[in-house]
């Protein structure tokens, strides 16, 4: 398993966000792939719930470290699968007991056969046999489990773990704590058993702990409305401030903009959208200018636009990250244009993605450069 130095848990961002399929499916593909390896050594986790599975900055899915050691008494390979299937179905956001029809979802045919996978999974139909649900989750996934995808939602599902750990960080994080903290204490969200009676096993009311959380969050929040908190908890809470993450990348840019708009309606600290479009005589293995676009909404003040580029190889999945640029944009532009040069790595087809940095994170449609695998 990788280790968790930062992120947010599914938990969290599920109630934030209601995942597209692509993203529910990456976020299976990852907590498969982790628990194939766990079981392949004949470990147990014990504990999979979305609690202990943690999207990372790079929008990866990660799991806490095993919970169960063997013996009598704890859960068996099989139970991992099965909790494993719940949580790809509330990644989904559908009922893991009942199927449903797609007109009622509103979701592909893809989806809709990974989501079958997941249920049989529940059911107890893959046994333990946790490498055959992967391939069988994958492979039912179709295009929603490809490179391509996987690397797109990583980077939308980095953007929102980004997002809530910026929003009211101080808050979110006691929340965060206090909610992990009851749901260890209740024992509620592990399932050992009955995954019949209950399906929606993660939303379980755990009365006592919340309403600690709920008066701390509240004495917290006047504390810091009066100032006692300092400026730097109250630039988080009012966002006066933009935020500058990771200091600036390499300025290897020359950038053209344009014409500032007559009349902004809109604030800083968004984007509408990020273009990367590799140079024709791009190829893996060698140097390659990449044109950058970035479009926002006016601004109302001065912004620095920062972005850095993302090199994926397609064939073995391994990401580089590679420095981008910035631009010290002015109050009424909508939109900078730079080129970010960049050495490819050697590999039959290599995946770009551009990611701004400020005024607020957000990722291009990947753009392949070279062959297949």
């Amino acid at each position: 398993m990788r280790e968790i130095s930062s992120g947010v848990t599914l938990r969290r961002v599920l109630q934030s966000n209601a995942l597209t399929p692509a993203q529910a499916v990456a976020v299976g593909n990852s907590v498969l792939a982790e628990l194939e390896a766990l079981h392949a050594a004949g470990v147990a986790h014990g504990g999979i719930h979305p609690e202990t599975v943690w999207i990372s900055n790079d929008g990866r899915a990660s799991l806490e470290p095993a919970h169960a050691e063997g013996g009598a008494g704890y859960p068996e390979l099989a139970d991992d699968v099965r909790s494993c299937g719940l949580l790809i179905c509330a990644a989904f956001g559908v009922d893991p007991m009942r199927e449903q029809a797609p007109a009622s979802t509103g979701m592909g045919p893809e989806a809709v056969a990974a989501v079958h996978v997941a249920r049989e999974m529940v059911r107890g139909m893959k046994g333990k046999d946790t490498e055959g649900a992967w391939t069988d989750f994958v492979t039912a996934a179709g295009s929603l489990g490809s490179m391509e995808s996987l690397s797109l939602s990583h980077a939308q599902l980095g953007d929102i773990a980004g997002s809530l750990k910026r929003s009211m960080p101080l808050l979110g994080a006691l929340s965060e704590g206090w909610q992990n903290l009851t749901d260890r204490v209740s024992g509620g969200a592990i399932p050992t058993g009955g995954y019949n009676s209950e399906p929606q096993w993660w939303k379980k009311p755990r009365v006592i702990g919340s309403a600690a959380a709920v008066l701390i969050l509240i004495l917290v929040t006047l504390y810091v409305v009066k100032g006692g908190s300092g400026p730097s908890s109250l630039l988080a809470i009012n966002g006066s401030s933009p935020l500058i993450t990771g200091g600036s990348p390499s300025p290897t840019t020359s950038a053209s903009f344009t014409s500032p708009s007559p009349a902004p309606t809109h604030g800083t600290g968004t984007v509408d959208s990020v273009i990367a479009q590799p140079s024709g005589s791009c190829s893996p293995g060698s140097s390659c200018s990449v044109d950058i676009t970035v479009n926002f909404p006016a601004l109302l003040q001065d912004q620095d636009v920062a972005w850095t580029l993302t090199l994926t190889d397609k064939c073995t999945n391994t990401t580089t990250d590679a420095p981008g640029g910035h631009v010290a944009a002015s109050q009424g532009w909508t939109s900078i244009e730079g080129t970010s040069s960049v050495s490819l790595p050697n590999a039959k087809a290599v995946i770009i993605v551009a990611k701004t940095t400020t005024p607020e994170a957000h990722s291009s449609t990947p753009v392949t450069v070279g062959g297949g695998c």
